[in-house]
């Protein structure tokens, strides 16, 4: 029903009013006390009185009422039938009251919504037709807790009356699928997707995106692990440095770092911190050098460690490995 005018509307409402039996035609200050809980949030009591004159004469005017007691015409009846939404052959229900005609018949016909069914509670069917007309939700909803699945989903951007449940909204938001999954192939789904690749046995699938990752590392990229280096690799390191412009007995630290195993030697920013501690556990013995810039630059700047006020670059090389113990 479209909307119309308050003088139009206030008609409407008070043959609807008269269609209720009463002992005796009410006065128009009483139908006007009956309709004004409709009308006081919008309208001061002063401009509702106005208004309600107003609709009163335009209704006598159209002889929808008698020109004296406030009492429905034929033509009001009809009218009134009309307006709530029934034919002029149907009997009104029994008993019927204001409230009853104003909540079943009256509002759901003014707001445009589909009538109720048989075994739907007026309330309920209220709140369900306006949600669903607010938010734009098609199809048949029936229930509370329908509409708001309904509306749990709407909030997503989705169309579905699928009940909400997290397996629910992940199977289709993460995976776009109606399908029905319990918890284990739901994550086995979830999982398969982030790793592109849809195979059965889910420990080679993880094992494939490792090949999958080191295919891809950059070839001069070599792991490491963090420094577990041995005295012994030190001592089988040694002979392997050639000599260099300081004499057999003292190696940058940074050679000696080359030539140990890389899987046990970590970065060269890592071995350092550790070749400091070997040497205050007097294991290995560091110096500095001198006359550094008679020296390769980088080689110095490489095998710098700093120590407080002390700064090695060398190790000095021992003509026999300690004693095993």
């Amino acid at each position: 029903m479209s909307t119309t005018s308050p003088v139009v509307l206030t008609s409407q409402l008070i043959i609807a009013r008269l269609l209720i039996p009463q002992a005796k035609a009410p006065t128009p200050a009483t139908l006007a006390k009956s309709l004004a809980p409709l009308f006081t949030q919008q309208y001061s009591a002063g401009e509702w009185r106005a208004l309600f004159d107003e609709a009163l004469a335009a209704t006598r005017a159209a002889g929808h009422v008698e020109a004296i007691k406030l009492i429905l015409t034929p033509e009001g009846m009809a009218a009134a039938l009309e307006f709530c939404g029934f034919t002029r052959e149907e009997a009104l229900p029994k008993n019927l009251r204001w409230k009853q005609l104003l909540d079943k018949y009256i509002t759901p016909r003014l707001c445009g919504f589909a009538p109720p069914g048989p075994k739907a509670k007026h309330a309920d069917h209220l709140l369900i037709e306006f949600l669903k007309q607010s938010h734009q939700l098609a199809g048949p909803i029936t229930s509370l807790s329908q509409l708001l699945v309904a509306l749990a989903w709407k909030e997503l951007g989705i169309d579905s009356r699928k009940k909400f449940t997290p397996a629910n909204v992940l199977a289709k938001v993460s995976l776009n699928t109606d399908r029905t999954l319990t918890t284990a192939p739901l994550a086995k789904l979830l999982s398969q997707q982030l790793l592109g690749d849809s195979g059965k046995d889910f420990a080679q699938s993880l094992i494939r995106q490792k090949i999958r990752q080191a295919a891809t590392t950059p070839s001069g990229h070599v792991p490491h692990a963090s420094p577990n280096f041995t005295l012994a690799d030190i001592h089988a390191a040694l002979p392997q440095i050639p000599a260099g412009p300081l004499g057999t007995h003292r190696v940058f630290i940074r050679d000696l770092w080359q030539h140990l195993p890389p899987d046990r030697r970590g970065t060269l920013d890592e071995f350092r911190p550790a070749l400091l501690a070997l040497h205050k556990s007097q294991q290995v013995r560091l110096v500095r050098a001198d006359l550094t810039d008679r020296l390769d630059p980088r080689a110095v700047e490489e095998s710098r460690i700093e120590d407080g006020p002390a700064t090695y670059h060398l190790l000095v090389r021992e003509i026999k490995p300690p004693a095993t113990p």
